[in-house]
């Protein structure tokens, strides 16, 4: 089963509600978000882990988010529940213009000037830490389209002025 990544826009009282959730109801809840609040997605599939990376030149894999406005715009700012790969998170209305504002500020030339396929092997990068240094060449063009609808999608949120939470597993 791959590990997906899902980014929710959900508004303060929704965001309150699920900080206020005991670990199993929490899990049940976010999962619903979609289909019973009918909130905002943002789908990044398995390049999570790829994307974060190529920010801040380290795995979001069990990274507890430590103030980096990149890292956060990946893992997000408030763990909430889990770690390693499976975690729910968030990131409240006031640190998302921060977050966008960093993402924002990223040159797709430059990270695609600096790009090294090996070093995504040697770190372990999921899902391609397996893969030839072709084959994560070849995967760059996603990184940066998802940086791209990342932006979008925050710049949306920021306009509604909601929160996000991010589902990783």
């Amino acid at each position: 089963m791959p590990l997906d990544a899902i980014y929710t826009a959900v508004r303060d009282d929704i965001l309150t509600e699920i900080r206020g959730l005991a670990e199993d109801e929490l899990t049940e809840r976010v999962f619903a978000l979609s289909e019973i609040d009918h909130a905002p997605e943002l789908h990044l599939s398995t390049s999570w882990d790829g994307l974060h990376f190529l920010l801040s030149g380290t795995s979001a894999r069990g990274a507890l988010p430590a103030g980096s406005a990149l890292s956060e715009g990946i893992v997000g700012a408030e763990r909430l529940w889990g770690g390693g790969v499976n975690w729910v998170a968030a990131t409240s209305r006031q640190s998302l213009p921060t977050v966008l504002s960093a993402l924002s500020a990223v040159e797709p030339s430059r990270l695609s000037q600096a790009f090294e396929p090996h070093l995504f092997r040697r770190a372990g990068i999921y899902p391609v830490s397996g893969w030839s240094d072709r084959a994560i060449s070849d995967a760059l063009p996603l990184y940066l389209e998802r940086l791209d609808s990342l932006i979008r999608f925050y710049s949306e949120v920021v306009a509604e002025g909601g929160n996000v939470i991010v589902e990783v597993g």
